[in-house]
């Protein structure tokens, strides 16, 4: 037959196991041969049904292993032609035999900070796991914001940041006609057979489970991530939906889906509007998983539109919600769920004043209340960015106007602390947020003192301005034996210098002026 002349050891109606995918149709077309070389940057998805015997679905599968040959491809490798217009998704293979890092790659005409991989051991037909990117490229490799389809259970919950070796993975074009670049800047040394890490930002995952079996499967996930340096419209801060083969779990935002949608601290009436797609007739659930959310007295609630219930959504600890799709339209409509946050019932307290201020080594933190009534408590919340707040204290309600607490373990630099009032049936209200900083003196201080056989000084910069820095090494008789700048970015660094190895062993003063003129003198033995 044509096909076993083509290469194929059998032929099935869903075409062959190897396929690549079409950006213009959004489908995956079989190969017609595999007598011709891959194309190199093309990205082929191959279903593996064992060792070359197994020819049926239901068959169960042989171990075995599969080898490329051919040449190894090096240098800089340029993939173009990539998609026919805007928002298209492409498969791209990574072309080198070594992991690389997402950010490094040269794009043009493609979504610089977003990429997909799909996870074979996620769900019944695996799931497309999503990766929002800041942009920035760290020690550690690409620094991945958020990500979706990403947690324990996962291939990518190891913290590694990397595309593996001849892995594939999908981006989003910009334009038509966009293109990528390779190039060995984009290789790293280490790889690993999963990729990524969970998200630690403010944030609300949404998880779908289907039980089967007993046991509840893993089949999709959305994530919300809070932050008022994001916007309410659609930009490169979310992520679009790449759809799965089997369920599918998204966010509806202006007219597009998405697996990751970006948005300022959550608001009274703030509403997420949820879609499913392509689910069967079975029982679900979904699980909230809330993490540093400010929603300062805000409940959330899951709204069902085919049952008419309302239930309550935690957002200080994970939720489970139980239900079933039957075979009946409003049951598994796309829109039947959302989540809406309201108002939480006022707590009867008004906080007219809350302050903090340094006091020695230490912070004083006081606020002022009027018409407190069936107040329980009060919790001290401190935080060292802003966002991230934890109790360190709590004041009984006494029933007074005045109270106070001393924050003796607050170090040095910005602290910021708020107010939480506890009724006694539960309720609670937070105060504003106020700000307060302990300063450090700055200095430069140099260490080892004698410097080691290695000749390396550390010069520690304390709280110094941001600037060029001029270090001269300088012996008892003042002649300079050795000069080097020093480029500061501000505040505490420390930075090396390595001592020439002309310098003899004696007793040196290595002296330090800044832009601003000011002089730092310290004596070191060598």
């Amino acid at each position: 037959a044509s096909f076993i002349a083509d290469g194929f050891d059998s032929r099935t109606p869903s075409g062959p196991a190897v396929k690549f995918f079409n950006p213009a149709t959004g489908g995956y077309v079989g190969l017609t041969s595999t007598n011709i070389p891959f194309e190199t940057g093309k990205a082929y998805m191959t279903f593996v049904r064992g060792d070359r015997s197994i020819r049926l679905l239901a068959q169960a599968a042989i171990p075995t292993v599969l080898r490329e040959k051919g040449a190894i491809p090096t240098g800089s490798i340029t993939v173009s032609s990539l998609g026919t217009a805007s928002g298209q998704f492409v498969a791209i293979g990574n072309p080198y035999p070594s992991a690389i890092d997402f950010i490094k790659i040269i794009k043009s005409g493609i979504t610089a900070n977003v990429y997909y991989i799909w996870d074979p051991k996620t769900g019944s037909y695996g799931v497309n796991a999503t990766f929002l990117t800041n942009g920035n490229a760290s020690s550690s490799g690409t620094a991945v914001s958020s990500c979706t389809n990403c947690g324990v259970g996962s291939s990518f919950a190891n913290g590694n940041y990397y595309i593996q070796s001849g892995q594939g993975f999908f981006v989003t074009t910009s334009s038509a006609n966009g293109s990528v670049t390779f190039n060995e800047n984009c290789k790293v040394d280490s790889s690993n057979l999963s990729t990524r890490e969970v998200n630690t930002q403010s944030s609300l995952r949404t998880t779908l489970y289907r039980q089967q079996d007993s046991a509840a499967m893993h089949v999709d996930e959305v994530l919300h991530v809070f932050d008022d340096q994001y916007s309410n419209g659609l930009d490169l801060m979310d992520a679009a939906k790449n759809n799965n083969a089997s369920e599918n779990l998204s966010i509806a935002k202006l007219g597009q889906l998405l697996a990751i949608e970006s948005r300022p601290t959550l608001q009274e009436n703030d509403t997420i509007y949820l879609r499913l797609n392509q689910v069967r007739v079975a029982n679900y659930s979904f699980y909230f998983n809330p993490q540093a959310i400010q929603a300062n007295n805000l409940v959330a609630y899951l709204e069902d539109n085919y049952l008419q219930t309302s239930q309550l959504i935690s957002l200080t600890a994970s939720t489970q919600v139980n239900f079933n799709i039957a075979n009946v339209a409003g049951s598994y409509a796309a829109d039947r769920f959302r989540i809406v946050f309201r108002p939480l019932a006022p707590v009867p307290v008004t906080f007219v004043a809350v302050n903090a201020v340094p006091k020695n080594k230490d912070i004083l933190v006081s606020w002022k209340v009027e018409n407190e009534l069936n107040i329980h408590h009060y919790d001290v919340e401190a935080s060292a960015d802003g966002r991230n707040f934890q109790s360190i204290g709590a004041v009984n309600a006494t029933a007074i106007t005045n109270y106070q607490w001393l924050d003796e373990q607050a170090s040095a630099g910005d602290h910021y602390y708020r107010i939480k009032a506890l009724g006694s049936n539960g309720e609670l209200k937070y105060s504003k947020i106020v700000k307060a900083t302990i300063s450090v003196p700055s200095s430069i201080t140099v260490f080892p003192n004698p410097i080691k056989e290695d000749r390396i000084a550390h010069l520690k910069f304390e709280q110094m301005i941001q600037g060029k820095y001029t270090v001269r090494v300088l012996n008892i008789s003042g002649q300079i034996l050795q000069r080097v700048v020093i480029q500061h970015q501000g505040g505490t660094a420390t930075h090396l210098l390595t001592l020439d190895k002309k310098i003899p062993a004696g007793k040196y003063q290595i002296e330090i002026v800044g832009n601003d003129n000011l002089k730092t003198i310290v004596e070191i033995l060598l």
